[in-house]
C-alpha cells in the first residue's frame, strides 16, 4: 500500500488514480513512490512518469516501452493525432528565493504548510495555514484561477484580499501574496 501524494489516502500499489480525490498519479521510477510534482520528495529524482505508463520490474535507468497505438486505434478513440503541449507558468518569489512551475496538464496546485505540492517550502512559514489556497487551470478559458481556503492570513492578488472560497483569475504580471510570501505570476 502507498499513500496518495495529494490527499494521503491509502492506495494499492498498482493504482493509476486516487480512489478518494480522483487525481491522476505519477510515480518515481527510482524509488517507486507516488509523487505530486515534477520531482520525487523521497529521493529527489526527476525520473517521473505517469503511473499508468509504469511497468514494474524494469530497471530505473532503462527506457520503458509503452505500446504505440495504431492510427486505426487513435481514429476509433476520437483522439487527435496532434500532441497538446501543456501551458507552463511560474510563480517567482519576491521575498523568498523560490520559483514554482505550474503546468496546465497537472491542473491544480495546493498551497499550505501540510498540504499541497509546495508544502516543503511552506511548512517553515508559520503564517501559512495548513491548507491555505489553491491555483487551478481553467481548460475552457485557458487561464489560472486562485482561491483562498478561509486562511487566517489571507491570499491576495495585486494587493486585494480574496474572499474565501471564491476563484479569481490570475493574469501574467499579477502579484500573488500567500500570507506574507509574495510572488510574481509569469
Amino acid at each position: 500500500m502507498k499513500k496518495c501524494p495529494f490527499c494521503k489516502a491509502e492506495l494499492l500499489d498498482d493504482s493509476f488514480f486516487c480512489d478518494q480525490c480522483g487525481k491522476e498519479l505519477k510515480i518515481c521510477k527510482d524509488c517507486h513512490s507516488f509523487i505530486a510534482g515534477r520531482f520525487c520528495t523521497n529521493c529527489s529524482s526527476r525520473n517521473i512518469i505517469l503511473a499508468k505508463d509504469y511497468i514494474p520490474g524494469q530497471e530505473s535507468g532503462e527506457d520503458q516501452q509503452v505500446p504505440e497505438k495504431t492510427s486505426e486505434q487513435i481514429a476509433s478513440s476520437g483522439v487527435s493525432n496532434t500532441t497538446i503541449q501543456p501551458i507552463v507558468n511560474r510563480m517567482v518569489g519576491i521575498n523568498h528565493q523560490v520559483t514554482f512551475e505550474l503546468h496546465s496538464d497537472q491542473g491544480r496546485y495546493t498551497f499550505g504548510r501540510s498540504a499541497g505540492e509546495f508544502s516543503v517550502f511552506f511548512n517553515s512559514i508559520r503564517f501559512i495555514s495548513r491548507k491555505h489556497a489553491e491555483i487551478v487551470f481553467d481548460n475552457n478559458n485557458k487561464c489560472w484561477n486562485i482561491r483562498d481556503f478561509c486562511s487566517s492570513n489571507g491570499t491576495f492578488v495585486n494587493g486585494k484580499r480574496l474572499e474565501p472560497n471564491t476563484a479569481v483569475k490570475v493574469n501574467i504580471g499579477d502579484l500573488i501574496q500567500i500570507a506574507f510570501a509574495k510572488f510574481k505570476f509569469e
